[in-house]
């Protein structure tokens, strides 16, 4: 998935497997090693044995020169003025809510820079998102989006929206839904923010990735180029019906998603060939859902004779034996992929209605030719 590595993992219907993700640490400074730290110990007493050495014969010098010149009566101790220090500068860390400067004695250092101060009258949000509460903050693919809450007349109002992975956002004091989109997984903070404030949030999506392979049965590992799936979530609603998260994907392609249960259902072509299954996904991983079809490809003509030209403006209606209709459909040769059964199809041509029975296997690719008599 893009904005964070993912490594394969997975689950569906069918077989399988799941392998950790690959996370992206930053490098942690550390101290040098310790045989470093003897040996610039040990530089440090050879030079320091030299200098005692040197202190001792100059304070021997301060004694006894001294006095000698002393006694001869012709010198004085000069007076020594200290030079003056220019004033160091503040190089203290403001607090990060409130930018005032910490107490004394806490100090930066000097490549690091400032937390910029809070306008006078505003407020100052920064924030961050990460996947799973031990993984490095997402780096891109994240949307922003700021509302501003009223009482309850009024309806959340949307103030400002930002693409930057870790944002820094200005804003009136107040109450603010701020809600973090990756992909499909999503999470919504209630926060008040307070005048002269700078406010520091970080959100932890529990997020991971989904990637639906949809194959025929049989036809090896390729996916099929009319593959489509949607994405439900696992509840249902009062009247028994899931909601839907995503419609009409293609296969192949990754969705970000809350770590939880989902309901998939894959479909090849326009007509019956549907499979469904449930799958977890973990926060952190991808989970890749592969699901098999039982399909047949079945063409179909209307003829005068066996073999013979096939009739323009042609309406068409397949069938289950028991009478339920699983396509309707016109031209000359329709097409369409079927899950396997017993079917009949009628073709409507010039004012009479032509039938005729067929039966269908996965993995085939037949031709139905209706007579008409």
């Amino acid at each position: 998935m893009d904005g964070g590595a993912f490594a394969p993992a997975l689950s569906a219907g069918q077989a399988s497997r799941t392998v950790e993700i690959s996370v992206r640490k930053r490098p942690i400074a550390g101290t040098r090693p310790r045989a470093m730290a003897v040996l610039v110990a040990l530089r440090a007493v050879q030079i320091a044995l030299p200098l005692t050495a040197a202190v001792l014969m100059v304070v021997a010098m301060g004694i006894v020169l001294p006095a000698a010149v002393r006694a001869q009566g012709g010198w004085s101790a000069p007076t020594v003025t200290p030079p003056e220090t220019p004033e160091t500068p503040d190089w203290r860390v403001p607090d990060p809510r409130t930018g005032a400067p910490p107490a004394s004695g806490m100090q930066r250092p000097r490549n690091e820079t400032a937390a910029p101060l809070v306008p006078s009258g505003r407020a100052v949000l920064a924030v961050e998102a990460l996947l799973t509460a031990d993984s490095p903050p997402i780096d891109r693919g994240l949307v922003w989006r700021v509302f501003r809450l009223g009482n309850d007349a009024t309806p959340p109002r949307l103030v400002t929206v930002s693409r930057e992975p870790q944002a820094t956002l200005t804003l009136e004091p107040g109450e603010y839904a701020v809600n973090a989109a990756f992909g499909r997984a999503h999470l919504t903070q209630i926060m008040t923010l307070e005048s002269g404030r700078r406010r520091m949030e970080t959100f932890v999506l529990n997020a991971g990735g989904l990637r639906v392979k949809a194959m025929v049965a049989g036809a090896g590992d390729a996916i099929h180029a009319s593959a489509r799936y949607d994405i439900f979530t696992d509840e249902r609603d009062q009247s028994g019906d899931r909601r839907r998260i995503l419609s009409n994907a293609r296969p192949g392609l990754i969705t970000r998603l809350n770590s939880g249960i989902y309901h998939i259902v894959s479909r090849l072509g326009d007509a019956n060939a549907v499979v469904s299954a449930d799958v977890a996904v973990e926060a952190g991983k991808l989970t890749e859902a592969v699901v098999s079809h039982e399909a047949g490809k079945v063409t179909f003509k209307l003829v005068r004779e066996a073999a013979g030209e096939a009739q323009a403006d042609t309406q068409w209606i397949i069938m289950t034996q028991g009478g339920e209709i699983v396509k309707e459909t016109a031209g000359a040769l329709p097409s369409h992929l079927l899950a396997p059964g017993r079917y009949s199809v009628s073709a409507r041509w010039g004012g009479k209605l032509f039938t005729q029975t067929f039966e269908i296997k996965s993995g085939d690719n037949i031709e139905v030719e209706v007579l008409m008599r």
